[in-house]
């Protein structure tokens, strides 16, 4: 009598659960490309990513709880599973041996596990056309929402550009409080992510297009048309506002360079790579010397030219290796089914929209929006095929097993609580990334205490975020800085002023050497050890040559940087080390031949150095860099002057002496240190700070800084 009461309320979990899964997905394919929130860092990136491994982890928990109360495991199986496993592995693998492990695991292997699952969910949970059907209309849907924002911005643009002040000045007001009028803005997070996730959807809207025209349906013909006429037209306005502020891109060839560097530093790396989070220091670590004669030479790229060579740099051979499987599976499905007759249109359309990804990732990089495009796509194509007794495409595992219910609510704890273990920690992270927000914006409005206290927060949730070190590793010296000016002389501050600012110091130096710690291989890291160093060295014995030990390591990192060259020729010239100055501008100019700061700093520790020749060469040069462009400029005429004086016959020429330190406001700024208001360490007792390399002190409490 038991039995059959049993199994009515499994089938009426079962369809409750099943109903709760479907819905779900559907609603995170269709509030992906729409959330945004302005409170994080990254008001696009942070939120998708968050409403994804959330949304995702739940669904997978509703999923295996499901089966395992029902005690049914229904599993499809797809031409694509093996690549995307595969892909899932290496993602995992590369990002454990990066040296900041724990942060790339939770920023890149997390959303690769998310993508994984997110396929598994919908190729296991729809299995009829109509279900695949409901899923593509969901995400043009969605397209449409995405596509009402540049058609409206394009005709905020044109009423921009009439000859009316009045009309000019509202909606310059217009755009200042509702930031969705710029036209700039988009829902995807750049105008390049809308343009690739619009383009990509048109040959799937045509294809439902000719799937209702042959199934006599004039009113989906006449609603998918109106679709694609919308898509069509919020293409074209962000085509051209992507004309009008182009994207700058690494150009192929240095991302083949970089590519191929990458994989050649250790048979590791050449398999698994640097991690897909760390492009940016295999940019800076093999980047070509002829980049520096671009106009982008001073950017940091974190991304290839497109995405296969992002692939072998991040993810080494065994990602791309795992990748190109993928590609050869789509295409050989094109091959059988579309090439060979059998498909449908709507089929065709789909085929031709992953046709159409795949082959743009050869072109360009591929934002993380257009990867969630990727995976749903192949899920929907893998759920098609099962629907159509494909089964050389896709197909169905089914075990009936006896779990007993003690093993079955143990398992379902379990994956409960690995689902709350996940959410936990994106949620840690989530909450940094706004506490970091908020502390950006405390610091535009100069509120020195809120920005300390905000960053601390930060810290507390995710401590293994480099950036949030380099951060609030500033944020010290610059409340230590603030805190000595308002001291008249170093003998009139309080005792506690003078402690306060030592910690300030002393945490600064901490926070700058834990960044280090945590990725070494990122030169901002040592560069920004750099510059504490730097401004401490008039405060702290030894800063000097920590400073210069810093910035070296910053040029291994980035070996063909000229601005660190410079920077470092810049801490010689304050030292009064001229010949060791003018070695590091030659560096320079010899990295980049038209940068006119290099070159002119090389003639000022040249004049000083006694060495006039090189000097006039100097000083000739820069002329035919900067006084060939009409009027002479400021700096041209000064640069004129100098090299006047220097050719005067000898006995007539003055003394050089060293030139007190300017802004670098100027092309050809003076070299030198900055000034600063911490107090000078032969006024006082000098700072006990650690070197680069050296043992931390035990810290006093921490002392809240006066603002």
């Amino acid at each position: 009598m038991d039995e059959p009461t049993i199994t009515i309320s499994q089938e009426k979990v079962n369809t409750v659960l099943d109903k709760v899964l479907r819905f779900g997905l559907l609603a995170v394919v269709f509030l992906l490309p729409l959330v945004m929130a302005p409170v994080t860092s990254d008001w696009f990136e942070m939120n998708k990513q968050l409403f994804l491994t959330v949304s995702v982890s739940l669904l997978s928990a509703i999923y295996v709880l499901r089966a395992l109360i029902t005690r049914r495991f229904s599993l499809s199986r797809s031409i694509f599973d093996l690549p995307i496993v595969l892909l899932t592995l290496v993602t995992l693998i590369s990002n454990l041996l990066t040296p900041n492990r724990l942060l790339d695991l939770t920023t890149q292997a997390v959303p690769a596990l998310t993508l994984f699952l997110l396929f598994f969910l919908i190729a296991n949970n729809f299995s009829t056309e109509d279900d695949v059907r409901s899923l593509l209309i969901t995400l043009v849907a969605a397209a449409a929402l995405v596509s009402v924002f540049p058609i409206l911005q394009f005709f905020v643009y044109l009423a921009g550009r009439l000859p009316s002040p009045s009309l000019n000045q509202a909606i310059s007001g217009l755009t200042t409080q509702f930031p969705f009028f710029l036209p700039t803005f988009s829902l995807t997070g750049t105008l390049f992510t809308q343009a690739f996730f619009l383009v990509i959807l048109l040959p799937l809207v045509l294809g439902l297009i000719y799937q209702a025209r042959k199934n006599n349906s004039a009113a989906a013909v006449a609603n998918y048309s109106v679709l694609l006429a919308l898509l069509s037209v919020a293409l074209l306005s962000t085509l051209y506002q992507l004309f009008i502020n182009r994207p700058v891109f690494l150009d192929l060839e240095s991302s083949w360079k970089i590519a191929t560097g990458s994989i050649g530093q250790s048979l590791l790396t050449a398999f698994f790579g640097m991690g897909p989070g760390n492009y940016v220091d295999a940019f800076s670590a093999y980047r070509p010397v002829n980049l520096n004669m671009t106009p982008f030479w001073s950017l940091r790229f974190g991304a290839a030219a497109d995405y296969y060579l992002f692939l072998l740099t991040g993810l080494g051979i065994a990602g791309l290796a795992a990748f190109l499987l993928l590609v050869q599976k789509v295409f050989r499905a094109v091959k059988i089914r579309a090439l060979g007759g059998s498909a449908s249109p709507e089929e065709t359309g789909l085929l031709a929209s992953l046709s159409l990804v795949l082959v743009l990732m050869l072109v360009f990089p591929a934002p993380s929006l257009i990867l969630f495009m990727l995976f749903v796509l192949l899920a929907a194509l893998a759920v098609y095929y099962k629907s159509r007794g494909a089964g050389a495409f896709a197909g169905d595992y089914d075990w009936l097993t006896k779990v007993p219910a003690p093993a079955t609510y143990l398992a379902a704890l379990i994956l409960l609580a690995l689902a709350g273990a996940l959410i936990y920690a994106g949620g840690r992270v989530y909450l940094a990334d706004y506490y970091f927000a908020q502390a950006a914006k405390a610091a535009q409005n100069n509120q020195g205490t809120q920005t300390y206290n905000l960053q601390i927060k930060a810290l507390e949730l995710n401590p293994w975020n480099d950036a949030y070190r380099v951060a609030y590793s500033q944020t010290n010296l610059a409340l230590a800085d603030s805190l000595a000016g308002q001291i008249a002389s170093p003998s009139s501050g309080t005792d506690q002023q003078k402690a306060t600012i030592i910690q300030l110091v002393q945490q600064a130096i901490r926070e700058g050497r834990n960044a280090v710690a945590l990725n070494p291989r990122r030169s901002t890291n040592w560069e920004n050890l750099g510059a504490i160093y730097r401004n401490l060295i008039n405060f702290a014995q030894g800063a000097d040559q920590w400073a210069i030990a810093s910035l070296n390591q910053a040029i291994v990192a980035d070996p063909n940087n000229p601005r660190l060259r410079l920077e470092l020729g810049n801490i010689y010239f304050a030292l009064g080390n001229y010949q060791g100055a003018a070695q590091a501008f030659a560096a320079a100019v010899n990295l980049k031949p038209d940068y006119v700061a290099a070159h002119y700093s090389l003639a000022q520790a040249a004049k000083l150095a006694n060495d006039n020749n090189l000097a006039v060469q100097e000083l000739t040069t820069i002329t035919s860099l900067i006084c060939n462009t009409g009027a002479p400029t400021a700096d041209c005429q000064k640069v004129r002057g100098e090299l006047a004086d220097l050719q005067k016959p000898a006995a007539a020429a003055p003394a050089p002496t060293p030139t007190p330190a300017a802004p670098p406001t100027e092309q050809v700024a003076t070299p030198g240190g900055a000034p600063s208001n911490l107090p000078k360490a032969k006024t006082q007792p000098p700072a006990v700070i650690s070197s680069p390399s050296g043992e931390l002190r035990q810290l006093a409490p921490t002392v809240t800084p006066a603002p």
